[in-house]
């Protein structure tokens, strides 16, 4: 009886390590990724780069039969007491997808005191879905600010790199996807790259490190995304003389519901700004920046997400 009453509490202790281990190895499973909108370059000077039409998971819009998004930008202008007293539209765009969830053509209209000032559509060709860029053509009805936009052009495509060039301002992008190639001295024998060019560990569907080198080992400009169970989770980046953390938040499904901007001078903390995001069922419909000013959270600006489907 004894070795039978053994051999019961082997069997529980054999079942609960599995399914301890189980439970462990189900914790540290990397998440599927449900976000529509692409984390690293949203709210970022990143967006501003046509060439890499990618600020929407092309699946998830496939997967929703989704046609267009329309993203409306309005600025907030509050009174001293806290309350709104203009809301002023900055600008519409709207994304176009093929069948395939790829971004084929944007529309953009900026505005300025009411008055539509400028509109734009840019158009998307030969679309690479696993390095993310596209040819791109922009056909003007009004005058263009070309300083709004990183006009970086498809130049040279290698085994291990990708060459992307800007006439404007007269420099490279290289974009290096594969992880055994971002050793600085592997980069510079490759790229030979100058103190203004651009380089791309990862690429921009998922960049791993965004940076410009004075010389072999000094970085400027450095911008590192951190990644845990395959959700970004941190991106922190120079902006002289001040350091950002943008840190993300998400719920139980794995989808974001909003971020926080921490400046720090030095390592102290010198503002905070926080980006909520309503979602309807998956999909963002509404994100808001709000900024604490003394003892009042101010929101200063807004987005709205309208969709059509197929």
């Amino acid at each position: 009886m004894k070795s039978k009453g053994w051999i019961f509490i082997l069997l529980i202790v054999a079942f609960s390590c599995s399914s301890e281990n189980d439970t462990i190895k189900l914790f540290k499973k990397d998440k599927v990724n449900n976000n529509l909108l692409n984390l690293a370059i949203f709210q970022s000077e990143l967006e501003s780069m046509l060439a890499f039409p990618v600020l929407f998971n092309d699946s998830i819009v496939k997967k929703n039969k989704i046609a267009t998004i329309k993203r409306k930008q309005l600025y907030k202008h509050n009174e001293n007491d806290g309350e709104v007293s203009e809301v002023e539209t900055d600008k519409i765009i709207t994304y176009f997808f093929d069948e395939n969830g790829h971004n084929s053509k944007i529309k953009v209209e900026r505005f300025y005191d009411i008055k539509s000032i400028e509109k734009n559509i840019i158009h998307f060709s030969e679309y690479d879905p696993n390095k993310g860029y596209a040819k791109y053509q922009i056909n003007n009805s009004t005058p263009m600010d070309e300083s709004t936009y990183a006009n970086y052009q498809l130049a040279n495509k290698q085994q291990n790199y990708i060459k992307f060039h800007n006439d404007l301002k007269g420099n490279n992008l290289y974009l290096i996807p594969a992880s055994k190639f971002w050793k600085p001295l592997v980069i510079d024998t490759m790229c030979n790259p100058q103190k203004q060019d651009v380089i791309v560990l990862g690429t921009l569907r998922k960049p791993h490190k965004i940076y410009s080198v004075k010389d072999l080992v000094n970085e400027t400009n450095v911008r590192k995304f951190t990644y845990k169970h395959n959700l970004l989770k941190k991106i922190v980046w120079d902006d002289q003389p001040f350091t950002v953390n943008r840190e993300f938040e998400y719920n139980d499904k794995g989808i974001c519901i909003g971020f926080t901007d921490k400046v720090y001078s030095i390592k102290a903390l010198v503002n905070k700004t926080h980006y909520s995001i309503t979602l309807k069922g998956s999909l963002p419909i509404k994100v808001t920046k709000e900024i604490r000013v003394g003892n009042k959270l101010l929101t200063i600006y807004e987005e709205m997400f309208t969709y059509t489907y197929n």
